[in-house]
């Protein structure tokens, strides 16, 4: 007999704090004894959680939100759910790198780049040189190898009239020395070009073109540009293509070519012309030929035995004119030579036995063209017959193969008679049928057994 205890008693001793979730996975006999009793007051929901801000200064102090989060992310969802988020920093505090990470990237220029200049170091390591930029240190580095006594004298000597922007473009390490020394106010900031523009272009730099002049001098450039004074300073000339008359190239290259063609032909000369205004000696459409009474004569005369296509393409003016006189008849139209000697539907029979209207149509056309017009297609079927045994094969497939198609190989019969070929297939007997010749012999498959054997198989 089993002597039933006091279920709250028990929860007390055994799972005191255990919540209702717990104590079902734990002991779900008591969580329902406890339930029937109407006592599941005595077990709590959910546990008591600790303060988050005292748990976060206990275990995670000095870590960010980022970090917090990614730790534990169910304390940093309570803290943010009671509002409690302050007591946590955004950002920590960055006090910089250390005195010996800045000594140990000295050190190790000296050891491996002692003495060069930033220039050399940035093309040398460039990654190394940066994170020297970055961490303020590049004090250390040179920054040129010249010894520059007076600035200003250097730069009289090497620079003569240069303005402060190009300066900077074309000497930095000069341009920043004149700034620290306070020398800047002694280089121009525009040229004066000797208070004539045009005249120091034609001193310095007769000849140039606009496009060498900009590069080569754009202070310059700007000035002529800025006083409207380009214009005497000469464009790139593209050299002439067509001479001075496009006219003349035309009729030396063209003659005859309509307006419409010239254009597929040579665009550029096309619009020459039209810029001059020289379109109008260009005929529209092209200029019939004076075929006399009699084109045809002419045809014969120039043209014999070209077909009407070959016509075409060759004096379209005069296909035109026979055309509309009715005398194309007498040119040839491009055919295949086609023979059946007479008799398409005995050609048929030797060539397509067995073959229907449409496969006859897409394997030989003129054939189905010419019994369609002779009134024979009746004659030829509209689907194949199907054999399925022996017997509509007269009981042996292969003496039928023999009696009407001897020789033909395997591709032929296929072409001509699929019902049979397909049967053969089946049967496993295409063997006895040859393959496509090769080499002007026929070659034969595996030796096909007889067909008495075959049937006893069956």
């Amino acid at each position: 007999m089993t002597i039933k205890t006091d279920p709250v008693a028990e929860y007390n001793q055994n799972y005191a704090g255990v919540t209702r979730g717990q104590l079902i996975k734990q002991d779900r006999a008591l969580y329902e004894r406890l339930r029937a009793r109407g006592a599941l007051e005595v077990v709590p929901l959910q546990a008591k959680l600790p303060d988050p801000v005292l748990e976060y200064k206990q275990n995670y102090f000095g870590m960010t939100r980022a970090q917090l989060s990614k730790k534990d992310h169910a304390l940093y969802e309570r803290l943010r759910k009671k509002g409690l988020l302050d007591a946590v920093p955004l950002r920590g505090k960055y006090t910089g790198p250390s005195k010996e990470y800045l000594d140990s990237l000295v050190a190790h220029y000296e050891k491996h780049y002692p003495g060069l200049t930033r220039g050399e170091l940035s093309e040398a390591d460039h990654a190394f040189y940066e994170r020297l930029r970055r961490n303020r240190v590049l004090g250390y580095v040179p920054v040129s190898r010249r010894s520059i006594d007076d600035p200003l004298a250097y730069y009289n000597e090497h620079y003569p009239g240069v303005t402060r922007g190009e300066l900077e473009r074309l000497d930095s390490t000069l341009y920043q020395r004149l700034r620290k020394d306070g020398l800047l106010e002694d280089i121009p900031v525009i040229k004066y070009f000797e208070g004539d523009p045009l005249a120091y272009y034609l001193k310095n730099h007769s000849g140039l073109t606009r496009g060498q002049l900009g590069k080569e001098d754009p202070s310059l450039y700007n000035r002529l540009k800025r006083d409207r004074l380009l214009k005497h300073v000469p464009l790139k000339r593209v050299p002439q293509k067509f001479g001075r008359s496009p006219l003349k190239y035309y009729n030396e290259n063209y003659p005859r070519v309509t307006r419409t063609e010239l254009v597929k032909m040579n665009h550029q000369l096309y619009w020459k012309l039209k810029k001059r205004g020289l379109l109008k000696r260009i005929p529209m459409a092209i200029v019939r030929h004076d075929y006399g009474k009699n084109p045809l004569a002419y045809y014969h005369k120039h043209y014999s035995g070209l077909t009407r296509g070959q016509l075409a393409k060759k004096d379209h003016s005069l296909y035109a004119s026979l055309s509309r006189k009715g005398l194309l008849v007498h040119v040839p139209l491009k055919k295949k030579p086609v023979s059946f000697r007479g008799n398409p539907l005995d050609y048929y029979i030797r060539n397509y036995p067995g073959v229907t209207r449409r496969k006859l149509s897409r394997l030989n056309s003129a054939l189905h063209k010419a019994l369609t017009k002779t009134g024979l297609l009746k004659h030829i079927p509209t689907k194949y017959e199907r054999r399925n045994s022996i017997r509509d094969l007269g009981g042996d497939p292969l003496a039928y193969y023999n009696s009407h198609y001897p020789g033909m190989t395997r591709n032929e019969l296929y072409r001509v008679d699929p019902s049979l070929y397909s049967y053969l297939s089946r049967k496993k007997l295409l063997e006895g049928i040859p393959l496509k010749p090769k080499n002007g012999e026929t070659r034969t498959g595996k030796q096909t057994p007889p067909l008495e054997d075959i049937i006893t198989r069956e």
